[in-house]
């Protein structure tokens, strides 16, 4: 239940964009802090239930960003899942695409539910996993730097926010970040499970993020949703460091 867009800019980094769609019967959010494994500095915001996280960035200016696969039918055994957050916390200290596909790669993922996984390196380049159950593939041939995923009508809601998507685009490859951001905040009162901002009685867009990575720094601008959709709650927090 998120969504992901991102865009490369021409001197050299990108601006990426995340919402967090999560259930009201979750707990809380934690922030992101700067923290450091191996000398290299990162910053990712935590899930309060289970202690991973859906996106992280670090100083090598690596962005990994996971979004469950609610399309996927096939669930783990029923001794319990493993938490997918972990995954994106185990990528901490990976500085190219190509390491985190390594790293992800030898890992068992039979208790890992189905999952999506983009990462994004310094200047934009970016790759695509998905764990269906059987197999860990590369995903190729999308030319869209946009993912998005719900467990509410999941063909439908991911059908309406790519179209939403491809509009804002007006047949650009890309769209300015002023743009991204302002998708990011809109709330669709008729239909709220569909919006980017997403509103539904069980479930709502708990925060959204940015990450703004040039050639000497990482910035990660967090802003936690209010309860009235469209509105950033108290609590915001922006976390900088130098690039590697």
């Amino acid at each position: 239940m998120c969504t992901l867009t991102w865009r490369a800019v021409r001197e050299g980094g990108y601006d990426l964009f995340f919402n967090r769609d999560e259930l009201n019967a979750r707990g809380a959010e934690q922030p992101p802090r700067l923290e450091s494994i191996g000398g290299v500095l990162f910053a990712a915001p935590r899930d309060g239930d289970r202690g991973g996280s859906w996106i992280l960035a670090n100083a090598h200016g690596l962005t990994v960003a996971l979004l469950n696969d609610y399309a996927c039918g096939w669930r783990p055994p029923a001794n319990g899942a493993a938490s997918r957050g972990a995954l994106v916390m185990a990528c901490a200290t990976a500085a190219t695409p190509e390491a985190v596909v390594e790293l992800i790669g030898a890992m068992t993922l039979e208790r890992v539910r189905a999952f999506k996984m983009v990462v994004l390196d310094a200047d934009g380049r970016d790759a695509r996993l998905h764990w269906d159950g059987d197999s860990l593939t590369g995903e190729t041939g999308e030319t869209l730097f946009f993912e998005t995923s719900s467990s509410f009508a999941t063909a439908a809601v991911c059908e309406a926010r790519r179209q939403r998507y491809e509009t804002l685009l007006a047949g650009r490859e890309a769209a300015e970040a002023d743009e991204l951001k302002g998708f990011h905040w809109t709330h669709d009162h008729a239909d709220g499970a569909g919006s980017v901002l997403m509103r539904r009685p069980d479930a709502r867009t708990r925060s959204v993020i940015q990450i703004r990575t040039r050639h000497d720094r990482v910035e990660m601008d967090y802003r936690p949703v209010g309860e009235n959709a469209g509105a950033a709650n108290a609590g915001g927090v922006t976390v900088e460091f130098a690039r590697l």
